[in-house]
């Protein structure tokens, strides 16, 4: 069944070419392939809404797609399964594989960050607030204070929060805070240098303003005709997603108004409703999960 799902009407080539070269920047951002990275997200995106089970060999078929070997996926599961984190068992004479109970749970706690919608009409004005710890005062718990309320450091001294033009100051003992602001951070009158350090010391920023810049020419592709169907559409699915959940959890400025976030959201938004339908049909009628588990309501509500 699987395999009979390559007969079907091909993507746009145009499209396909830019999947392509997604992947293959994928390959290029570290030497060592996390492999059971891209796994999991394969499962947090895909798998969970059908009951979070998928055979070996449909696993296989899509990292083989994004060029990732079966010797690869193979060390993956071990790993995985290993640390408790997969369970296999065998049905119909197939290897599967099924996120465990307490992953499930970690996965839908996780999923609430991730699948969260974009604020309609929200454009960061140019607000931030700065915080200067008292030197005397920095400890371990200080900066796990300033972290917990989205500010990230620019120096050892100095750190940095977007906000939203009616956010209160906070109020600490050890710390003090100042309102700043300037444009928007493609005006003319933003200080390019902070939006620099923001970038460089900020894992989270960093990550969104990669996502946006890999995924812009699909998003801008798929807008003006272009297509990507089954498999494909699937494997793209599965790396904006990889990238977004990747942000979302190294960013701490979560409940804070990040306009890389901001950008990179409703980018992923966009993307994800383009290659929804046809990667879901490519779900549906392959024999790797099971189809009679699917839980609507998951993919439905997912961005909106």
């Amino acid at each position: 069944m699987i395999e009979k799902l390559n007969d079907k009407a091909s993507s746009d080539k145009s499209s396909e070419a830019i999947l392509d070269n997604l992947i293959a920047k994928l390959h290029q951002e570290s030497r060592h392939l996390r492999v059971w990275s891209i796994v999991m997200s394969i499962y947090g995106d895909a798998v969970m809404p059908y009951g979070g089970a998928i055979s070996l060999k449909g696993l296989s078929l899509i990292l083989t797609r994004m060029n990732i070997g079966t010797g690869a996926l193979r060390t993956a599961m071990s790993r995985l399964a290993r640390d408790g984190w997969m369970e296999r068992f065998r049905a119909r004479s197939t290897s599967f594989y099924r996120i465990s109970n307490h992953m499930q749970q970690d996965i839908q706690q996780a999923s609430l960050q991730i699948y969260a919608s974009p604020e309609d009409g929200y454009i960061w004005q140019g607000n931030w607030q700065l915080a200067i710890p008292q030197r005397q005062a920095l400890t371990s718990k200080i900066l796990e204070d300033m972290q917990m309320m989205g500010f990230i450091p620019l120096n050892a001294l100095l750190y940095i929060r977007f906000v939203k033009p009616d956010e209160l100051l906070p109020n600490h003992a050890d710390i003090i805070f100042m309102q700043a602001q300037g444009s928007d951070c493609k005006g003319q009158d933003y200080n390019p240098q902070l939006i620099e350090m923001v970038e460089k010391n900020h894992k989270g920023s960093k990550l969104y303003q990669i996502l946006s810049a890999e995924f812009r020419a699909l998003a801008d592709n798929l807008d003006d005709g272009g297509s990507l169907v089954g498999l494909d559409a699937l494997v793209a699915r599965i790396l904006l997603i990889h990238y977004w959940r990747r942000a979302v959890l190294a960013d701490n400025s979560e409940h804070f108004a990040n306009p890389f976030r901001h950008e990179a959201h409703l980018l992923t938004k966009k993307i994800y409703h383009h290659l929804q339908d046809e990667s879901e049909a490519w779900l549906k009628n392959s024999a790797c999960i099971d189809k009679s588990l699917l839980q609507k309501n998951i993919i439905n509500q997912r961005f909106k």
